[in-house]
Formats: structure tokens, C-alpha cells, sequence
């Protein structure tokens, strides 16, 4: 496995986990709808939900929102879910099951797949390392 030292070394890599908040150009939609993410992201509304609300097409939403901020407005849903499961399991001692409902992932296994590809870990082997660096740091 790798050690804590290395995650926070591979988190440093450009890709692993998505900065949420980096836009290139500013359009009004993508902006709207990027605030409207922070805040939901945990909800597993649709962009046809989202283009009707915003009195917008799908289509231009996801255009405008790819163009300001580089993803899909799904992916990067994804990439914040995927930014917070992994700093709750770094930070608090909540499950994989638990932190994975919690950032909106209705499927457990779905939720082990995406954030072995987002960290290249499990979520069970990041809570392994950071047992370890615990038990480490109560020792010294």
C-alpha cells in the first residue's frame, strides 16, 4: 500500500482530484450552474432539470459549462463528490457505505469504482493508511 505521504504527494498531480473551482471564462449559465453544484451536488438532479430551472437547453448549458470550467457539469459533480468522500475519509471515521450516500452515490460499488480511478485507492485502503499513520503518531 502506499503511505499517507505518497497520497498527499499523488494528490498533488494534476487530475487526481479536480480543482471544482477553476474557470477559464466566465459565462453567466456556467457560473449559475456551478454555484448551483456546490451547493447540490449531493443530489442527483438532472440537466434537464437544471436547463429548465436556468430557462435554457440542455445542450448550451453543458457548452457553456464545459467551456468555462473544462468538464461536463456531470463530471464535475463527480469530481466534487469525489473531492469531499475523499476528505471525509481522511478526516472523519464515518464508512465507505456512509460516506458514499452522504456525497450522493446511490450505489456502493459505483462509489468504490469512481474513486479507485479519481485516487487510484479504495476507500478501504485509504482507511487502512490513515489507521496506520494514526497508530504511528500515538506512538511517538
Amino acid at each position: 500500500g502506499q503511505s499517507l505521504s505518497e497520497i498527499l504527494l499523488l494528490l498533488e498531480k494534476p487530475g487526481v482530484l479536480v480543482d471544482v473551482f477553476r474557470s477559464t471564462t466566465s459565462n453567466p449559465y456556467a457560473l449559475r450552474l456551478h454555484k448551483t453544484l456546490l451547493r447540490e451536488y449531493r443530489l442527483n438532479r438532472t440537466l434537464d432539470e437544471y436547463a429548465k430551472e436556468f430557462e435554457i437547453s440542455k445542450e448550451a448549458l453543458i457548452r457553456y459549462f464545459t467551456a468555462c470550467f473544462g468538464l461536463s457539469p456531470i463530471k464535475m459533480r463527480l469530481s466534487m463528490r469525489m473531492n469531499r468522500a475523499f476528505t471525509e475519509l481522511m478526516l472523519q471515521s464515518n464508512s465507505p457505505a456512509g460516506v458514499s450516500s452522504g456525497v450522493g452515490f446511490e450505489n456502493i460499488s459505483y462509489f468504490y469504482r469512481q474513486f479507485r480511478k479519481s485516487t487510484g485507492l479504495t476507500p478501504a485502503s485509504l482507511l487502512s493508511e490513515r489507521a496506520t499513520r494514526n497508530r504511528n503518531l500515538d506512538s511517538d
